[in-house]
């Protein structure tokens, strides 16, 4: 196993956004929450394949819990096999399906990881007594290589994030325009391309000004942030990372907690309209817009229709929660055989040093 490069670890611990949902009614449609009248909540996503590391279910109906009264469904293949508790664990490595059901409602269905690496631990809390973090804020560019327009966001976004505003940010580039394979599937909310989701909560049109966006960004990440996140990641070889992230609380609240995989370096001749050069500035359309940065590879964080985040329950102030991820990005298993196409090995392909994560919290 390895550490990924030491300056990844420590971006991966520093590139932490809170995304707050505020009192606000999002200003950008399909956010795309949707929670059923039953929840099936569990407390671990990857477990050892160990045969005492286990995963622990609840079931929530209409918000109230009904664990008791519900039944477990271990699903493989169509085949719905009864639990006899609400607890799971393997001694054989593979993604395991889960539903509960309760009187006539099914839940939505999530999965389990049973894998046989070591689980890395939580980097050690340097300040245990503080809950004072930096607060910044999570950008989401949705956008690709053939959309036209989608060069002015990139100019635009580069010249914003320079300096202390860089600092503030975690930039997310989402490829999902059309005709690139191989990214993560997460839906733009907006009504065209490019678009900057930011926090969850609003957007930013690409020719609204530099001006503006700091000043969004200031705004955004002028508040105390509510949770401090760090994450220890391990590269094994065969092509599976495991990372384990804690969550610290400030405030005493409900967090969810996702973690996306992020490809530095991914090149793919960009599409440009030549009619608007002139909003690219006196550089104009350069070479380095064919080569594209922040590229969300997979997210691990769809929960409740939406990629929310898994669900760390009440953290009370001071106080900490983890949570463990894995990603498989070459193992050519039918769960993950989307990301063969770009993964080919360190060596022959894609460099771990371009590989990054964010972590960020809901």
């Amino acid at each position: 196993m390895k550490k990924i490069l030491t300056s990844a670890a420590l971006l991966f611990a520093a590139a932490l956004a809170f995304i707050s949902c505020g009192d606000k009614e999002p200003v950008t449609p399909g956010y795309g929450i949707s929670v059923p009248d039953l929840v099936l909540d569990f407390d671990k996503s990857v477990i050892q394949a160990s045969g005492s590391d286990a995963v622990t279910f609840r079931a929530f109906y209409k918000g109230q819990d009904v664990s008791a009264s519900s039944t477990l469904f271990l699903v493989e293949g169509g085949i719905y096999t009864q639990m006899s508790s609400m607890t799971f664990s393997a001694t054989k490595e593979g993604s395991y399906t889960f539903q509960v059901g309760h009187g006539t409602s099914k839940s939505d269905v999530v999965k389990v990881s049973a894998i046989s690496k070591d689980i890395p631990q939580a980097p050690a809390d340097s300040k245990p007594q503080s809950t004072d973090f930096v607060h910044r804020t999570f950008f989401n560019q949705h956008t690709g290589a053939g959309c036209p327009n989608c060069p002015f966001m990139t100019y635009l976004l580069k010249k914003t994030l320079t300096g202390d505003v860089k600092d503030k940010v975690v930039l997310a580039s989402l490829r999902n325009y059309s005709g690139e394979a191989g990214f993560a599937s997460v839906q733009n909310p907006g009504g065209g391309w490019p678009f900057l989701h930011i926090d969850y909560n609003e957007s930013y049109l690409y020719n609204a000004g530099e001006a503006g966006l700091k000043a969004l960004i200031e705004r955004r990440t002028s508040s105390p942030a509510k949770v401090g996140i760090s994450a220890a990641p391990v590269y094994y070889e065969g092509g599976q990372i495991v990372l384990t992230v804690a969550v610290k609380a400030a405030v005493t609240d409900e967090y969810n907690v996702g973690v996306w995989l992020m490809q530095d370096g991914y090149k793919k001749t960009q599409t440009v309209d030549n009619g608007r050069l002139s909003l690219l500035g006196p550089e104009g359309f350069t070479d380095d817009y064919h080569y594209h940065n922040n590229c969300v590879r997979v997210a691990e964080s769809k929960y409740l229709g939406s990629h929310v985040g898994y669900p760390l329950g009440r953290i009370e102030a001071g106080k900490t929660k983890e949570w463990r991820f894995v990603f498989n990005v070459n193992l050519g298993t039918e769960e993950y055989s989307y990301q063969d196409h770009w993964w080919e090995g360190q060596n022959d392909g894609i460099n771990l040093a371009d590989l990054h994560f964010a972590a960020f919290v809901t």
